[in-house]
Parts: C-alpha cells; structure tokens; sequence
C-alpha cells in the first residue's frame, strides 16, 4: 500500500447551505454509447468518452448500451430495441455512439455513428439552448430496495406540434462481473496493461472485474420509447407534465453505483425523429430530487467533496470538501479494481466546516481513481483523472 504523510488542510471556514428551484432549462448533452464485451475496440474508445463526460458532467449525462456487437450478460431487451432502431440495416457495430440522437452531416447520415470525433460534437451541442427542463425526484429504501421515482418535463420555450415522450431509465454504473459476458475483450495490450494491470490476459485477450460504466438496466415508463399521452401533441410552457414509477431494484444490482436518467425525445416514425430535446441524471439515495441545488449533500451524506482540482491531474490535487459533523475523518485513493493505491497514515478530528486537502499522486499511474473520505460512518466519494 503505498501511503502519503501528512493532511496539508486549510483554516476551516463557516457552514453555509444554500438551496434554490431551477427555473430555466438548464441543457445537457445525451451521449449513449453502444459496447459489448465482445468488442475488443471498445475499451480504448470508452475511455475516452468515460473521461470527457467525467470532465463534463455539468453539461452532460453518459448511458451505455450493452449491444451492437453481439450481445452480453447485460444487455437488455430496451438495449436490443434501441440498437435495432438506430443501427444500419443491414449490420450494427461496436463501438458506436448516439449525440443526443440526432444528426450531424459531416460524420454520417443517421445518429448511429463512430466515436472517432464526438468530443467535438457533444462539446459543441452542449452549448446549445434548452426548451424543455427535465427534474427527477424520489426516495429509495435501502432494506426492501423499493425505488420510488417521478420524472418531470416543462417545457420554457414554444416548440413545434410533435409526439414528445418523457423517458425514464435505471442505470448501473461500474458494473464488475466475473467470466463470459463480464470480462472485457480488448485487443490493445498496451492500453489493457496500461489502464488494468493484471487485469488483462495477453493469450485470450480478455480484461477481468472490468468495470462497464454508466449500463443501462431497466425502462422505468412503460417501455423502451415511454408511454404515449404524458405530453401533448402541443405541449404547454410552464406547465409539468410527470410520470411515476415504482420497482424494486434486484439484490445482484448494486445499489450503491445506481442513477435515474431521464430525457424528452421526439417519437417519430424513423430514426431521424427521435432526437434528445433535453436530459438529467441523479444518484439514487434514500431522497433525491435535481430540481434543488446544495453546495452539500443532504442531511443523509452530511461529508461532501465539493470539487477535485485539477482534472485530470499529473503532480498533485486539491481536494474541497464540506463536513456538517464533528468527528475524524480519514481519506484514501483507490484504483478501478478496488485496490487502495494511496491511504493517509492517520485521522484528523475535525469540526464541521469547510476544508482543503492537497495530496501528492505523482506516484499513481495514469488512469481513473476513486477518492474517499470517511467520518464515523458517513463516506463521500469523488472520480478523478491521473494523466501523463
């Protein structure tokens, strides 16, 4: 294990909370990736779109499909369908990606296209205006794992007469499974030595306890293109338009890692009406709700790390944070397989307030790490980016 000295911790400053409704569209840009396990191109391509939505998460929301190329132990009937619908007719392939699910001339023809570019493109549409905000909110309850969600459309500009549906999806993120139908194929040794040391097996090209990310699980408004009739044809600003669901999350999904994604999309009758008017996304907890900002989490998570700075790293980052509690609060760096790369050698008694925290990372290789600071029993973890 390698370990780090001291804390460098700033002077704490006072607790401030702060809570406001949205009440402008706020736009973010639809990426879905299409991947299976069977693809051994995938990996260095999401890796790529894993990072730029990491640096991008304000301005974006990540799902994956698990087909295109076969299929595996995730995929799912939404993902077949949605594949079906937007792949070339005569074959699909992997990796591929969707921006919004529209169209963008210059790359292709249909939304279905190469990954090679979208960072370009996704940069581009995510500076683009919003006519319609999508707020999610619910509870979740950890012991009988019942989810109770309600997604809400309400649309801030005049938009053309069309069949507009509110979809909802549960999402997985960093999905680890063992054996066919987990393990990754990836035919770049280098970037599998790279990014999953002793992870990659050279003979069968096989990456284990790969981490999918951002999979899509399960339709949660009434099928894979949501339920006709929530919004008008005509749809009027201002004015909600809701859906509501309940389920029950299954035991082998993990519920730690599970979001909602949510979006408005046109229905039409071909591949080239059904772009993405807007999306959002939020971590399921045992309250949730994107319609009200915190510069801390709720009650519930009362440790939050406000930011790391900068990402990607190469030397050192900054790490801000906010405790509500009292108490000792420790921090430690793990890596992609679960591996503690860097632990502090002991705890600070802290009283609540802000705080900042600066580690050396100069020894961690290149790739994607999970920061983590505990107090008592309250944990608040955040992603970061070690580039070289």
């Amino acid at each position: 294990m390698k370990k780090t000295s001291t804390w460098l911790i700033s002077a704490a400053v006072s607790l401030c909370v702060s809570a406001s409704a949205q009440t402008t569209a706020v736009k973010k840009v639809f990426v879905e990736e299409f991947t299976t396990t069977l693809c051994g191109n995938c990996p260095p391509k999401s890796h790529n779109v894993n990072a730029w939505h990491e640096l991008n998460k304000n301005k974006s929301v990540f799902m994956t499909h698990h087909a295109g190329f076969g299929t595996d132990k995730m995929t799912t009937a939404d993902a077949s369908a949605i594949c079906k619908m937007f792949s070339p007719s005569t074959f699909g392939f992997a990796p591929a990606i969707m921006i919004d699910r529209d169209v963008y001339p210059w790359l292709d023809s249909v939304p279905y296209m190469t990954v090679n570019g979208f960072d370009t493109v996704a940069t581009r549409v995510s500076k683009n205006s919003a006519s319609v905000s999508v707020n999610i909110q619910g509870t979740y309850n950890k012991t009988t794992r019942a989810l109770d969600v309600t997604a809400t459309a309400s649309f801030t500009k005049a938009v053309t007469s069309g069949n507009y549906r509110l979809c909802v999806y549960l999402v997985e993120d960093s999905v680890i499974g063992s054996g066919s139908g987990y393990d990754q194929a990836c035919y770049d040794a280098k970037f599998a030595n790279t990014y999953y040391p002793g992870h990659y097996n050279a003979s069968t090209h096989l990456i284990s306890s790969y981490p999918h990310r951002m999979v899509e699980r399960q339709s949660l408004s009434g099928g894979t293109w949501g339920t006709a009739g929530i919004i008008p044809l005509s749809p009027a600003t201002n004015t909600p338009y809701s859906t509501s669901a309940t389920f029950t999350v299954p035991a082998n999904y993990n519920d730690a890692r599970m979001y909602i994604v949510a979006y408005v999309a046109l229905q039409g009758a071909t591949k080239l009406d059904k772009n993405v008017l807007n999306v959002n996304d939020v971590k399921i907890k045992s309250v949730f709700n994107t319609n009200t900002t915190t510069s801390v989490e709720p009650i519930e998570n009362s440790l939050h790390i406000n930011s790391i700075y900068p990402n990607p790293a190469k030397d050192r980052i900054g790490v801000a944070f906010t405790s509500m509690d009292d108490g000792m609060t420790s921090v430690s760096i793990t890596d992609l397989s679960g591996r503690t790369v860097i632990a502090m050698d002991e705890s600070v008694n802290l009283i609540a307030g802000k705080y900042e925290l600066f580690i050396d990372v100069s020894s961690l290789d290149k790739g994607l790490y999970f920061l983590t600071l505990k107090t008592g029993h309250t944990i608040s973890t955040q992603k970061f980016i070690v580039e070289r």
